[in-house]
């Protein structure tokens, strides 16, 4: 949500159809972050980290620089 309402950004889906999601992988998010935080890959490479670290969704408030 933003002061002009809602926003969506559709990027490339990271899965099709219906996988089968292993248990999260809290470490793996970590390496993730850790490496995105220090500069090391785009964002949609980040978001294919994630997705690979189990991430099925997250909130982002920007004006709150926070993500859940």
């Amino acid at each position: 949500m933003t002061a002009e309402g809602a926003e969506v950004f559709q990027g490339t889906s990271l899965a099709t159809g219906m996988p089968d999601v292993p248990p999260f992988d809290r470490e793996a998010l970590i390496r993730a972050l850790r490496i995105d935080q220090a500069g090391g890959r785009a964002f949609p490479e980040f978001l294919a980290s994630a997705w690979r670290a189990r991430v099925v969704g997250y909130d982002v408030d920007l004006a709150g620089r926070t993500v859940t």
